[in-house]
This record gives C-alpha cells, structure tokens and sequence, in this order.
C-alpha cells in the first residue's frame, strides 16, 4: 500500500509568475504535483512550462525528451520531442471576458498532474508522467493530453517549478507537491 503525504502548497493569492517547490526531501520513492491552473495572457490559452532543479533554458546543457499523445475536440495528434532545453505540456486556458476558440475562458481553469518516478535517485536519469486538460464552458472545445518526459541528467530532483513564458498563472491557480511512498 502506498502513502501519499502533502509535502507543499502554493495558492495564488495574486498573479505570479511561478510555482516554485524547493528544497524537496529525498525521503519518498516518488513526487506529484497536481494543480489547476490559468494564465493572464491575452491569447487563448499557453502551455506550462515546467523546469527541475532551476535549470534554465539552455543554462547546463541538460536536456529533455518529450512524448505527447493529445485529443483537442474530436482530433488527436502524436508528438515527440528530443534534445529539447526545456519542458513544456499542453494546455491551460487563458484569462479572457470574450468568447474565442476555447469557449469562455474567464470561467476556465485546466487541470493539470505530473508524476517524477524514484526522483531521488542520482544514478539515473528522472523520468516523468503527465496528465492535463481543459474544459470548454461552451463545450466547444476541450483539450486531453498524457505523455512522458525524460529529463536527461544523473542528478537528483529537489526543485521543481512551474511557469509560463512572458505572462503569469492568475489569482486562483494552485499547485500541490506530494511524496508517495511505500508503507
């Protein structure tokens, strides 16, 4: 049997810019992070970009490798990824008052988890799953995406951030870090 312990909260009490997890212990087998999110950006909606252990986009040298299988209303579409400098996962909507192609994104959040498998293990490289997803108020367009990443570095995982490029996740969004461990 698996425990599930809260390890950290973030509620945006304002806009911000990130959600931001340090210092994490390295006394769990695994981490999830589960959240709801929406962005103040102008445009229809963007995409998490998420960072571990603060490597910054081209900074080290450590790369990603992503896999995406994703449905937007009744299409799929099928992604990969490699030797990317940073990470990123479909979609979260916009904070908008108008009408656009997702439907009515003030009242709109999506929903979004990510899984680190045995992070703390510095033999190997960390490998993650993600599940996210957004509803249409109007029901005219929605968005399911699953997949995995690898993140191409021996080290250890004990930071992980959360963010979008050039605008910030709106008052309201929330993002939970957990450990899973055995009993």
């Amino acid at each position: 049997m698996a425990i599930i312990e809260a390890i950290s909260s973030n509620y945006a009490d304002a806009d911000t810019a990130s959600f931001d997890f340090t210092s994490i212990p390295s006394t769990y087998e695994h981490l999830q992070m589960r959240g709801t999110l929406r962005y103040s950006g102008a445009i229809n909606s963007t995409t998490p970009y998420f960072k571990i252990n603060n490597t910054a986009t081209g900074a080290t040298g450590v790369e990603y490798t992503v896999q995406n299988i994703r449905g937007e209303g009744s299409s799929a579409y099928l992604s990969m990824s490699v030797a990317q400098d940073f990470c990123w996962w479909y979609s979260v909507p916009a904070l908008q008052n108008s009408t656009s192609l997702y439907g009515e994104q003030a009242q709109n959040y999506g929903t979004w988890e990510m899984t680190v498998f045995d992070y703390a293990n510095a033999s190997k490289t960390a490998l993650c799953m993600v599940r996210c997803g957004m509803n249409s108020v109007t029901a005219s367009y929605n968005i399911a995406s699953w997949g995995c990443f690898m993140w191409e570095s021996n080290n250890a995982v004990d930071q992980l951030t959360v963010y979008t490029p050039g605008s910030n996740w709106f008052r309201g969004s929330y993002m939970n870090l957990y450990g899973i461990k055995s009993a």
